[in-house]
């Protein structure tokens, strides 16, 4: 199951950064002003923008597909990017039409940028079956949330049900996670909670808490590792 969380994740993660080079950055697309106008363009598809996968997989890597070979592939991934050029929506398709993926029960994963100058921006995830309706992963999850802070720091990670509820990672046994940063910007503490907020063990890494020690120039020298019994405990 975490191998199905991780696979997830990683295709996500290129999506996420466009799976080649583009020529603005993710992070300077999203948290540029932007007028209302310009903020519904980031909902919006570029048909010019378009990729074919056949295959973006842990095991056999990322596989490519040109344009003109896409009608001689039975299934395929195709994704979507806006204006920006960030990629705003992923598609399994089967003889060109929308299905459902044999192993991760989703057919497409959209991708919702939002703008919010007060609070930092968020970026959100969510996996829809074959007719475009809220569907639940094989995880048990149907979107994943990240909220940023104002430095573009991404300080929250939530997974949410069909009604956008926190639920659990079925893989990873907690709902949402929180980041702190310290002054230099460097990670000092993730803690991971459940659908109501009390401090739970990330499955795979057996830990409800990491605490980051860095030395002058940076370099992490110290992780500790607590665990949701260890705090029990202190309670």
């Amino acid at each position: 199951m975490f191998k199905t969380y991780l696979y997830l994740f990683v295709f996500v993660a290129f999506v996420i950064a466009g799976l080649q080079p583009k020529p603005e950055t993710l992070q300077s697309n999203l948290y540029a002003a932007v007028t209302q106008q310009e903020e519904q363009q980031l909902l919006e598809i570029d048909s010019s923008q378009q990729q074919y996968f056949k295959t973006v997989d842990l095991a056999k890597g990322i596989e490519p597909i040109d344009n003109q070979q896409v009608t001689k592939e039975t299934a395929y991934f195709r994704i979507s990017y806006n204006s920006k050029q960030q990629p705003i929506l992923v598609e399994y398709l089967e003889k060109g039409a929308t299905a459902l993926h044999p192993k991760q029960r989703w057919a497409s994963l959209k991708v919702t940028y939002t703008q919010n100058k007060n609070e930092g921006n968020s970026i959100l995830y969510t996996y829809h079956d074959n007719k475009g309706k809220r569907t639940l992963t094989e995880d048990g999850i149907s979107a994943v949330k990240f909220i940023y802070n104002k430095k573009g720091q991404v300080i929250r990670e939530q997974f949410l049900d069909t009604q956008d509820k926190l639920v659990n990672s079925k893989s990873l046994q907690f709902a949402n996670k929180r980041i702190l940063y310290n002054d230099a910007n460097l990670v000092k503490e993730i803690r991971f909670f459940d659908t109501v907020n009390l401090p739970v063990n990330n499955k795979a890494l057996n830990a409800a808490v990491l605490f980051y020690r860095y030395n002058d120039k940076g370099i992490c020298t110290d992780t500790l590792i607590i665990d949701s019994y260890q705090l029990r405990a202190e309670e």
